[in-house]
């Protein structure tokens, strides 16, 4: 071992701890009764500062390309926020590059770096809010885009919940014209909405005549930017969330339709409420023809919609974007339109908002994916596993804080 090896490990663990502070935020628990209490969070305090030695470290000073992506999501007892930096380009080809500085791909987990985290903490509009300030962003960048579900999404930009009267993220489309669009949601309109939501008196039964936009944005952006420019369709959650709503639709033509999930060796995943994880979604769709075998007369229209959602999927859900993906989501829509069942948000954003971001970024979903989120949850809870202690342990704010910053490093 040469002499300076351990020094030099032991500084590589500590590159990023000038940045993070441990800290008390307010956050409230909803239910019967709302709970309000002050939780420990690590948070960056310089972000500008971090993504500086980000693209230093990846040798990417200089590169006009670069977007730099920020996540957000709950999962494995924490509510984090995470930050990663990448050259869309590079990932736009059928191989995709990494890193020259790293064996990992940029867009993964292994290079995402935690920018806020909260233990024990709901998603919610105020715990978000409590968080994003943290940061102290006076602004988002304008190359800055944000990686999350559909939740998450709406609480970010003000919105109530994908049940409400106007759902869809990106644009205005009333809930039961879903088969259709509407005016694209700007932040000048959604700020326009909020002031006149609490000017009537901020009554939520009433947000219904405001587009549903209750709070003001966290993302400081230019008014007249539109909402897709900043928050990409969830290429992860479209594609489970479209293929379990082809399935529901299935199984009321064909009571047997497990048959067919039990012959591609498919269950569904109870951890995420009975949806479909991604790998078992990419193979019910390579399976059409499968389907078409087993099922009935009544199941062919949901066979057709199948295929043509699979080419969808392969078309502009990658990080290549194939020159076919126009035709793809105009034939998927006049397919699933023939099954005569209700579009739900994540269809209605498969119909008109993939096609519009996938154009005006030049690649596919894959590159602004929320996937390593997912993984981001496992990733982190199996580093925390070897430190943790209770909430009300006295060291538990500098575990944490020490936590972070190790992961970060590693990441780095």
């Amino acid at each position: 071992m040469q002499p300076d090896i351990r020094q030099s490990l032991n500084e590589a663990d500590h590159q990023l701890n000038d940045l993070f502070a441990v800290k008390q935020l307010p956050f409230v628990r909803e239910g019967r009764v709302k709970e309000s209490a002050e939780r420990w969070a690590v948070v960056c305090e310089d972000l500008e500062e971090l993504q500086t030695r980000m693209l230093a470290k990846r040798s990417m000073v200089g590169n006009s390309r670069v977007v730099i992506r920020i996540g957000a999501d709950g999962g494995g007892g924490f509510f984090k926020i995470y930050l990663s930096v990448l050259d869309p380009s590079a990932h736009s080809t059928a191989s995709g590059r990494k890193s020259e500085s790293s064996r990992f791909l940029d867009t993964g987990v292994n290079r995402a770096i935690l920018i806020g985290i909260a233990g024990g903490t709901q998603e919610n509009f105020v715990n978000l809010r409590s968080l994003w300030h943290s940061f102290r962003l006076p602004y988002l960048p304008s190359n800055c885009t944000i990686a999350c579900d559909l939740k998450v999404a709406n609480l970010l930009i003000g919105l109530m919940s994908h049940s409400s009267a106007h759902p869809c993220t990106w644009c205005n489309a009333d809930k039961n014209c879903l088969h259709d669009r509407d005016q694209p949601r700007t932040f000048g309109r959604l700020f326009e909405s909020c002031q006149a939501f609490q000017a009537s008196g901020g009554r939520r039964e009433q947000a219904k005549y405001y587009d549903n936009v209750v709070h003001s944005s966290l993302l400081a952006v230019p008014a007249d930017f539109v909402v897709l420019q900043v928050i990409p369709p969830p290429e992860l959650h479209l594609l489970t969330g479209v293929t379990l709503t082809l399935c529901q639709g299935l199984q009321r033509e064909w009571a047997e339709c497990h048959e067919w999930l039990d012959a591609c060796g498919v269950q569904r995943d109870e951890y995420h409420g009975g949806s479909f994880t991604g790998n078992a979604s990419c193979r019910l769709l390579r399976s059409t023809d499968q389907l078409r075998s087993m099922c009935p007369l009544a199941g062919l229209p949901f066979a057709a919609a199948f295929c043509a959602f699979d080419r969808v999927v392969q078309s502009c859900f990658g990080c290549q974007l194939l020159p076919e993906f126009a035709n793809a989501l105009l034939e998927f829509r006049d397919r699933y339109l023939d099954l005569a069942i209700s579009a739900t948000p994540k269809v209605h954003a498969v119909f008109y908002h993939v096609g519009d971001f996938c154009s005006r970024r030049g690649t596919g979903l894959g590159v602004w994916s929320e996937q390593s989120t997912g993984s981001l949850h496992r990733d982190f809870v199996e580093h925390w596993e070897r430190y943790t202690v209770p909430e009300d342990h006295p060291t538990y704010s500098d575990r944490l804080l020490a936590v972070v910053c190790s992961y970060d490093d590693r990441h780095l």
